[in-house]
């Protein structure tokens, strides 16, 4: 009699079909969860490449006015105008002072002229000398008034403002890589920003990043693993899942599938004795807290070694994470 594989899910004898993908044998009904599994995963690939699709509509769409390096142009033209506005007001005043300033000078000889001219005509103490040089102080105040009204005795000083070359004082560039790389902010492995950032990175194996290592945990798993150039899931997170003592809408594996995440995998408490229980004839490693009054941050955690390939492949199977 030929020898019976087991189901990868249910762990029965009854492993009737094999999938070349995870290299796991099913049987009928768990093969066909197998596969609804699947195409979930290729309509969330679908729903992603749409959403892909409408950024790059948004992206190559002529004057698009939301751009956020269009948004950048703008708000420097905004300042740039203003800091004009505010050079050329503050030169306005300083021509009114200088105006002013020489109205006043202007003012105050031809007050002395006027009071010694007064002075000579009432004394009749002048001579020819005394005469030509009253003559020349007027034509004087003549030239000083005329420059005065036109403006021709200031000059506008522009030569700082002739050196902008306003073709190279702002333009567009493309970015080295180098310095794209630069620019990326530095993240505490580890922290709250570092889980949230790798989580939601996706890797070229088709795995997802370590929420605190930022490498692929489920490499080894993948049906693309001999892409990856990894050998082994990232020693860090180590498929960590987390128990509750609420065992009332979670103790089937439906419902597990359901409450899936990455890093970390709610499971009732019912729900993983019952994987270790299935899980017990190809892994003999997997714990759980039994403690329900335990109020620790890692109370509930079951944790196994990556010490057996073979295991490991079994179980993810088993958790629906292959």
């Amino acid at each position: 009699m030929a020898k019976s594989n087991l189901c990868s899910t249910c762990q029965k004898p009854a492993g009737v079909m094999y999938c070349i993908g995870c290299d796991g044998y099913f049987c009928t009904r768990d093969f066909k969860r197998h596969r609804e599994i699947l195409s979930t995963d290729m309509e969330e690939l679908v729903e992603e490449r749409n959403k892909l699709q409408e950024k790059i509509n948004m992206a190559i769409k002529p004057n698009n006015s939301i751009n956020p390096l269009i948004e950048e142009i703008n708000e420097w033209e905004k300042i740039t105008i203003e800091k004009v506005r505010q050079t050329a007001e503050y030169v306005r005043q300083q021509a009114s002072q200088l105006m002013s300033s020489k109205s006043v000078e202007i003012t105050n000889e031809f007050k002395g002229f006027s009071d010694e001219l007064a002075d000579l005509k009432e004394t009749e103490d002048y001579i020819e000398p005394d005469l030509r040089r009253l003559k020349q102080k007027i034509h004087q105040f003549n030239v000083d008034m005329t420059q005065l009204s036109q403006g021709t005795r200031l000059e506008l000083n522009r030569e700082e403002s002739k050196r902008i070359n306003w073709n190279r004082m702002i333009y567009v560039q493309e970015k080295p890589v180098e310095v794209e790389r630069q620019q990326i902010p530095t993240i505490i492995q580890g922290s709250a920003r570092a889980t949230a950032l790798f989580s939601e990175m996706e890797l070229f194996c088709g795995g997802r990043a370590c929420g605190r290592c930022g490498t692929d945990r489920q490499c080894m798993l993948s049906p693309h693993m001999k892409d990856c150039g990894s050998d082994e899931i990232c020693q860090c997170a180590k498929y960590r899942f987390q128990c509750t003592t609420d065992d009332q809408a979670c103790n089937e594996y439906e419902q597990l599938v359901k409450t899936k995440k990455w890093g970390y995998t709610i499971l009732r408490k019912s729900t993983c004795e019952m994987l270790q229980q299935q899980s017990s004839s190809v892994y003999d490693n997997v714990t759980c807290c039994s403690n329900d009054g335990c109020n620790r941050p890692d109370h509930g955690k079951c944790a196994w070694s990556q010490s057996r390939r073979h295991a490991s492949r079994k179980l993810t199977d088993l958790l629906d994470f292959g």
